[in-house]
């Protein structure tokens, strides 16, 4: 498991198998760190061939 910022978000990305790929979110998702989510989603959604985009939320902090 990749180790979280303290206080942010990391977001590592991987391809699944043929057009599929997922976003692994690590550490914390607040308001200060969605404008990141969002981003790194729309570049996601422009990467050629996709057909799955999967966010993989096993590695979110707690409340």
């Amino acid at each position: 498991m990749i180790a979280p910022p303290p206080g942010g978000l990391r977001i590592e990305q991987r391809a699944a198998d043929s057009g599929r790929l997922v976003l692994e979110l690590v550490g914390d998702l607040d308001y200060d760190t969605a404008e990141q989510l969002g981003e790194d989603v729309l570049t996601a959604l422009d990467t050629p061939g996709l057909t799955a985009l999967a966010l993989d939320c096993a590695g979110l902090g707690g409340l």
